[in-house]
């Protein structure tokens, strides 16, 4: 998880926090993808040594410990367990509680318990919001402002998730000198981010959330010059490397409710309906002599390539996943055909007589989602999947999205953002460098690839 934790180092602090404790281990429980260190306590019960108190073994740990070490649960046993080779028996541990992190969901009452205080205002209300989507904890949890980030399962890369969206939600400026991921890992709690958060916008008055604009057209951003220009002068027209194809089996899960060729369509549409770069054209305008993106209105499903294969063995599987890999002709970015479907139906299962209302993905059948760059990245795809989970759950109907905010907004905004400092980076640079020399660089042919 990207964070070096110390195991013997946690628990010679739990060790000098109180005498009483005569062993002490601490192991790491992974549940639904995340990261909490339990700490086991064996106390010397012959000893009259100072009580055990579990906070201020946990207020010791915070002080000496990076967050990310302070265990989640302190656990009392009365014996450790270890099997013959003397190694400690963790399966024979005590299962923690890890529900106990959190409040009861039916639980709104205003707590005098500084440990188990609910949001109070919009803001901690927002963040508490992205700590659940983060953690995937589920929309209606209840999570005290004041417990750690990490001692929820939280980890270094939650840390920089949480970090960029913040930008998004509160257009934040990553030159900001109070609003860094280091301030976030030093102040894991939603009261502190929420602070760390009404400083800056306080220290920003001039900030403003970008909203939606409205518009249809405007001119491209600069990755969607960068990437035009590489396709359509730097590469060849062979050339495949924006292509991203997610490859993805069909696997028997009794729990799962089929799903008919026609749903995953009408997922798909929602999809596009919702997200207007999957339905964007970029092309050069002569009278303006820039790149210009042009939103189609979503009026049928000639805007993506939805199609069905069918095949016998692997090798005719291989072949036509090879193809999605490795075709440059599958996209259009001129008419803004930068999503293709493509389904394999596995072992014969052909019937030309059934529509797509009642064929089913079956087990062992694939799914090829292939993208263009233009249009996706790595961090669309969880965008895309959880839209489309949801579709898929949830029969969504084509939603009117007008004031919803589209790429198109941010590359406008894009152009207004202050670049000064990066103008004086550039320049200090770039001092003494003789401008008004010419390099003579080849431009009257492709360039080579490497």
């Amino acid at each position: 998880n990207g964070q070096r934790v110390e195991l013997e180092e946690i628990q010679a602090v739990i060790y000098q926090s109180n005498s009483s404790i005569s062993n002490c281990a601490v192991v790491k429980v992974v549940e639904r993808g995340r990261d909490h260190l339990i700490a086991y306590i064996q106390l010397n019960k012959t000893s009259k040594s100072v009580p055990f108190d579990e906070k201020l073994i946990r207020i010791n740990c915070q002080d000496h410990l990076p967050q990310y070490m302070v265990p989640s649960l302190f656990i009392v046993v009365d014996q450790l367990p270890f099997n013959s080779n003397g190694k400690l028996d963790k399966a024979a541990l005590p299962k923690p509680n890890l529900s106990s992190l959190l409040l009861p969901i039916n639980n709104d009452e205003i707590s005098n318990d500084q440990e188990n205080q609910i949001p109070m205002s919009n803001e901690q209300q927002l963040v508490h919001d992205l700590w659940c989507d983060i953690l995937q904890y589920d929309v209606n949890s209840k999570i005290p402002v004041n417990r750690s980030f990490f001692s929820l399962g939280g980890n270094s890369l939650g840390i920089m998730r949480l970090f960029a969206q913040y930008q998004i939600k509160f257009s934040l400026d990553t030159k900001s000198s109070s609003f860094t991921i280091a301030s976030l890992f030093r102040q894991p709690t939603i009261a502190e981010h929420t602070q760390v958060l009404q400083q800056w916008l306080n220290h920003t008055s001039q900030t403003q959330l970008w909203s939606t604009l409205n518009i249809y057209q405007a001119e491209a951003s600069y990755a969607q010059q960068r990437i035009f220009m590489d396709q359509t002068i730097r590469f060849s027209d062979e050339t495949f490397v924006y292509n991203i194809p997610l490859v993805y089996r069909i696997i028997s899960n009794s729990n799962i409710q089929q799903i008919t060729i026609d749903q995953l369509r009408q997922a798909i549409d929602a999809i596009i309906a919702k997200h207007a770069i999957f339905r964007t054209s970029l092309n050069w305008d002569m009278n303006t002599y820039a790149l210009v993106q042009h939103i189609h209105q979503f009026n049928d499903r000639n805007q993506y390539e939805f199609l069905i294969s069918y095949a016998e063995n692997a090798e005719e599987i291989t072949k036509i996943i090879n193809k999605e890999i490795t075709s440059s002709k599958l996209f259009d970015i001129n008419r803004g055909i930068v999503l293709r479907c493509h389904i394999i139906n596995v072992n014969n299962k052909h019937n030309s007589s059934r529509t797509d209302e009642e064929i089913f993905l079956e087990k062992d059948d694939i799914i090829i989602f292939n993208l263009h760059h233009i249009a996706f990245d790595g961090a669309s795809q969880r965008i895309f999947f959880t839209d489309l989970k949801y579709n898929l759950e949830n029969d969504s109907t084509l939603l009117n999205n007008e004031n919803q905010f589209q790429y198109i907004d941010y590359s406008v905004y894009e152009k207004q953002m202050d670049i000064i400092s990066s103008r004086h980076f550039w320049q200090s640079h770039l001092d003494g460098l003789n401008l008004e020399r010419r390099i003579m660089l080849p431009f009257d042919r492709h360039r080579i690839l490497t």
